[in-house]
């Protein structure tokens, strides 16, 4: 930066940098039409590329079919092409165009008065297409404003539609009815300030009216939420309406021009005026923006550039023809139809290094190097005077930062060396009160890799010209996106390199490009050639086989969006993961290699996903028979009756699915749900019909008996005058319930035997229930009766025994142990009615060692320990 074309604004400095000629390709395209005022220009920021299109009303040669036609064109900030597209499908159904806006995304938006927009990608590809006006409303888009993530409609019945996550496949879109504004007060202007700079991160859509008031509208957080509209009342503070309004990078103030030629400046918060300043011009400028955080420019075709400063210092800027501008964070871009040139502050750094006259301690060591160059002993001077204030280190950091704010290689070489030829003094500093030795050399480092990557970004084949702080404020990451989008590929792949950033993502981009150009092995390729499925994947494969993070998925997309189905299907087969292959191959109309992929992967949403597909598209028979054509697909089955089943979908759906076997399986299971005598028999009919269909008599036969079980149950039921006590119980319980029932009715007994006896139940346990039914009821006559019928009762009697003793009846439960006659049955019945002495005596008399261990082990008695000790010695175990 050389001093002398610095600019004072005030106390700051200002330079005009000239960053490129533009390219041929950009004249010849201007000079077709004329100037480049007759065209539509819209710059992005971050020196990203320039959307242009000649405007409506401008005569262009007509095409071969006599039809006057537009072209829009994308060039990068070089003046390269990028990209052309046809308005001839637009201009021929006579639809405006609004405007053009970019996203964060670096995306393309066109907006039509209609409500219908669309956006386009850098090279020119349709992204997305979608409406924002509802036919109801019966109005059209009058103006608008955008922010990197959406924009705000201002529409003809005074209503506003506002557009969130524009990038997104579905953007969210609100109407605001209520906006203060009518035709009574009709609106101005407007602007937009960004969600990032508001506590609730909705945009603050601001309206200028002809009442000399700012109408500030937000949207409710939801649904049930009231939208904010505040009439800002701004008489105090400007004397006309408001006719332009331009938001500073920060978020913090606004500057506003009025009708009567005076700009002032607010805050964002309208509680501070901080500049009025009288342009003398009655004219709304053309542009009105901030350069930086600190001046206002405002631009006439006449008149050319005038700087605002904030204390109202002023500077005019000449134009050589008419000019487009940008708003950046620190500066501000000035395109024409030959040059790009950069409006920006001189950083603190550079005005302290080389303002004429400056003393400071960088100025000194950038002399100090320029000395030692020379061989001038005055380096010696003035590094030892540097030492002498310890200002070494704040001077090395002063050329380090100056350095990233060069655009000139030669330049930025200097300031590097000087800020290393200081840092020589630092690592022999023998000051021990300086604080210089620690000094941080990684700032010097990263801002060597830095400058690096900035000055291969400006480069006229990659066309993006940044500053340092638009660097730091866009990431590395988000650089490397929009190389990637401006199919830089190599590039990308070598920033990527070196700041050890993943690759993954520019290597999937330049696959998906591959995919639909199918282009040489050279990342950079130009040279085009067809090239087989086969050998697309063996080179996407060779060049992603390093990557960690690749979705082969969405390569496989691109492919099928290509119209490559075959090639889609072989790249999805290299990926991993199941839930990028399902979607993706349903949406190709492979249902069954999905559904395969979902079961082999044992996740059930994909299951579902796969099979509700399917259902949805494949014709009933269809689906039938590709779940029943392989025995892999019974587990989708299986998960497809469970949601049916669930859902209480009809028994016909069911059907339809399943075999006879699991259909009689279910209608089994049904049956016991059912509270109808009559339903729960046609459905155990209807199950004992498919169990014979498919070849199960066994199945059928306990069916067939289940329903005679049913049949029984509903008599006695009928008997006792009451409603399901024996249906659906079990034969067991059944046959218990008629037991205990005979304290009421004594012929329950006979009942329970002829059960038994008809469905022949075993014997053994018969007593069982019985025994356990007489016992709860407290049948205790009958209980004896029972246990004389048979000399030895099949389950023993030590059944009854135990009877007895859940209910409490101890003595009962003696007599019963008394008449056992097996010595072991005997045995443990006294153990377990805890008959300690008749168990002791029993295990004496059968000399076994192990049953006095076991009446000892369980006895807590001393008395019968005791006597299990004189025992066992007596017997000689001991």
């Amino acid at each position: 930066m050389d001093p002398s074309e610095w600019h004072a604004l005030g106390a700051a400095q200002y330079q005009r940098h000239h960053l490129f000629d533009m390219s041929s390709a950009w004249r010849e395209e201007i000079a077709a039409i004329g100037e480049l005022k007759d065209f539509e220009i819209v710059p992005a920021q971050y020196g990203g590329p320039v959307a242009i299109i000649r405007k409506a009303q401008m005569l262009v040669k007509m095409d071969a079919k006599g039809s006057l036609t537009r072209t829009l064109f994308i060039f990068n900030a070089c003046g390269t092409k990028l990209a052309s597209i046809s308005f001839k499908e637009f201009d021929e159904k006579k639809k405006t165009l609004l405007g053009m806006a970019w996203t964060d995304e670096m995306r393309l938006l066109c907006v039509f008065d209609d409500g219908n927009c669309v956006t386009y990608s850098v090279m020119g590809d349709v992204e997305n297409t979608f409406n924002i006006v509802s036919k109801n409303l019966n109005t059209k888009i009058l103006s608008f404003e955008s922010w990197g993530g959406g924009i705000a409609c201002l529409l003809g019945n005074f209503m506003v539609v506002q557009v969130m996550d524009i990038d997104s496949v579905q953007p969210r879109i609100d109407l605001i009815v209520e906006t203060g504004i009518s035709e009574v007060n009709p609106p101005t202007c407007m602007a937009v300030l960004n969600p990032r700079f508001v506590k609730t991160n909705m945009p603050e859509i601001l309206l200028g009216t002809t009442s000399k008031s700012l109408v500030v509208l937000s949207k409710g957080l939801s649904s049930n939420s009231k939208d904010s509209v505040v009439d800002m009342q701004l008489q105090e503070s400007i004397n006309a309406p408001i006719s332009a309004i331009a938001i500073a990078p920060n978020g913090k103030f606004m500057a506003i021009y009025t009708q009567d030629g005076v700009l002032t400046v607010l805050n964002t918060a309208f509680d501070k005026k901080i500049l009025t300043f009288e342009t003398s011009s009655k004219s709304t400028p053309k542009s009105m923006l901030w350069c930086g955080e600190d001046s206002v420019i405002l631009y006439w075709q006449n008149l050319g550039l005038i700087m605002v400063g904030p204390y109202g210092s002023w500077l005019k800027f000449p134009c050589d023809g008419p000019v487009e501008l940008c708003q950046e964070v620190d500066s501000c871009r000035i395109y024409s139809s030959r040059s790009h040139e950069l409006l920006m502050r001189v950083p603190t750094a550079t005005e302290n290094i080389k303002r004429i006259g400056s003393t400071s301690p960088a100025a000194m060591l950038f002399d100090a190097l320029d000395a030692f160059d020379s061989g001038d002993a005055k380096a010696d001077e003035n590094i030892r005077s540097i030492q002498v204030h310890n200002t070494l280190e704040h001077a090395i950091t002063d050329c380090i930062n100056a350095a990233g704010n060069e655009f000139d290689y030669t330049a930025q070489s200097a300031l590097l060396r000087a800020a290393s030829y200081g840092k020589c003094f630092l690592d022999n500093s023998t000051n021990p009160e300086s604080k210089s030795s620690n000094y941080d050399s990684e700032l010097f480092v990263d801002m060597c890799r830095k400058l690096r990557v900035l000055n291969a970004l400006r480069k006229p084949n990659v066309g993006l010209p940044l500053t340092l702080t638009q660097f730091d404020r866009l990431t590395s990451d988000v650089v490397v996106s929009r190389l990637v989008a401006m199919r830089q590929h190599f590039l990308a792949s070598k920033i990527c390199e070196y700041l050890k950033i993943s690759p993954d993502r520019v290597l999937v981009h330049w696959a998906c490009e591959k995919v639909k150009t199918s282009f040489g092995d050279n990342l950079n390729a130009t040279n085009l050639t067809p090239t087989t499925d086969e050998g697309i994947v063996a080179l996407v494969r060779k060049r992603l086989k390093d990557a960690t993070l690749v979705s082969y998925s969405e390569i496989a997309s691109c492919a099928e969006r290509a119209g490559r189905r075959r090639l889609a299907t072989m790249l999805l087969d290299l990926e991993e993961n199941a839930s990028d292959q399902v979607p993706l191959l349903l949406s190709m109309g492979e249902c069954e290699l999905a559904l395969r992929k979902a079961l082999e992967s044992s996740q059930t949403d994909l299951i579902y996903m796969a099979i509700f597909h399917m259902e949805r598209l494949v014709p009933a028979e269809d689906f039938r028979r590709v779940l029943q054509s392989e025995p892999m697909y019974q587990d989708a089955i299986h998960l497809l009756t469970s949601y049916y089943i669930a859902t209480e979908e009809p028994d016909e759906k069911l059907d339809a699915i399943w075999s006879d076997t699991s259909s009689a399986n279910y209608d089994v299971l049904k049956s016991f749900q059912e509270p109808d005598v009559e339903l729960k028999l046609k459905r155990l009919k209807e199950a004992t019909n498919k169990f014979n269909n498919a070849k199960l008599p066994i199945n059928a036969k306990l069916t067939e008996e289940q329903m005679d079980l049913l049949a029984e149950q509903k008599k006695l039921d009928d008997k006792a005058l009451c409603t399901n006590k024996y249906v659906g119980l079990s034969l067991s319980d059944t046959i218990k319930q008629l037991c205990m029932d005979a304290k009421r009715d004594p012929k329950s007994l006979q009942l329970a035997a002829g059960l038994s006896k008809k469905f022949k139940v075993p014997e053994k346990r018969f007593y069982h229930v019985k025994i356990k039914a007489l016992a709860e009821t407290q049948q205790w006559e009958a209980l004896h009766k029972f246990s004389q019928e048979k000399k030895n009762p099949p389950c023993g009697f030590k059944a009854f025994a135990v009877a007895c003793l859940k209910e409490g009846e101890k003595g009962q439960a003696e007599s019963y142990a008394a008449r056992i006659t097996q010595p072991d049955e005997k045995f443990d019945t006294f153990i377990h009615l805890q008959m300690w002495p008749a168990a002791l005596e029993l295990a004496v008399k059968l000399k076994d060692p192990e049953k006095l261990s076991m009446v000892r082990n369980n006895c807590q008695s001393a008395e019968i320990q005791m006597q299990v000790d004189q025992a066992a010695q007596q017997l000689g175990f001991i």
